[in-house]
């Protein structure tokens, strides 16, 4: 999960210093030509839900999404739109990672990309999809997102705070955590059908 992060990260990076973007900000007249090519190839990337620029107040300028949201309004912008800082973090419904980029014009931030990640697509590509495997998403101590997890089901757990190590800065400074597990009855029936063979042996023999 981090990896697939990063890999969106170091993407929307590329992306905000394409000169086709940066050009559509500074030229509006040629704008949609600029932009609807590198828009349409970012857009094929796996799990991306939308794509938004900015202009240097915060204002949407582009959107691919059906209903944009009030970036300026709900999201503190100024890390990006003024110091040229890249952020990442969750949206507000907690359903998608918001990736936001400065866009640069002689080292001067002049707007921003924002590109959502919808969160449960990434997952079901990277996570097993066994039934009898469960994962549990939190940010801090809110369940975000859940998979095969029964409340009345035995499991053992296979990694709790997986994500809370060093190795993985992205998804620990978001405070990300991920709970995965497996049903118990499938974890021990190996040892159970061994059991029952030496039952068998033993009353034979």
């Amino acid at each position: 999960m981090e990896l697939r992060l990063d890999y969106f990260k170091e993407n929307v990076e590329h992306f905000s210093q394409s000169h086709f973007i940066i050009n559509g900000i500074i030229h509006p007249r040629n704008r949609d030509v600029y932009i609807d090519k590198m828009v349409d190839y970012f857009n094929n990337l796996q799990s991306v839900r939308g794509i938004t620029l900015l202009d240097y107040a915060g204002n949407p300028i582009y959107s691919n999404l059906t209903l944009t949201p009030d970036y300026k309004k709900h999201y503190y912008l100024r890390p990006v739109l003024e110091l040229g800082k890249l952020l990442i973090m969750l949206s507000r419904n907690n359903q998608n990672f918001l990736i936001i980029a400065p866009i640069k014009h002689y080292d001067t931030p002049i707007g921003a990309v924002i590109v959502e990640i919808d969160l449960k697509d990434m997952l079901s590509r990277i996570l097993p999809s066994d039934e009898s495997e469960f994962y549990r998403l939190f940010c801090k101590d809110k369940l975000l997102l859940t998979h095969n997890f029964q409340d009345q089901a035995s499991y053992i757990l296979a990694c709790d705070s997986l994500l809370q190590t060093k190795q993985l800065p992205l998804l620990k400074k978001l405070g990300i955590r991920l709970e995965m597990g497996k049903l118990q009855s499938v974890h021990f029936k190996p040892l159970y059908t061994l059991i029952k063979q030496l039952i068998i042996i033993g009353c034979l023999f």
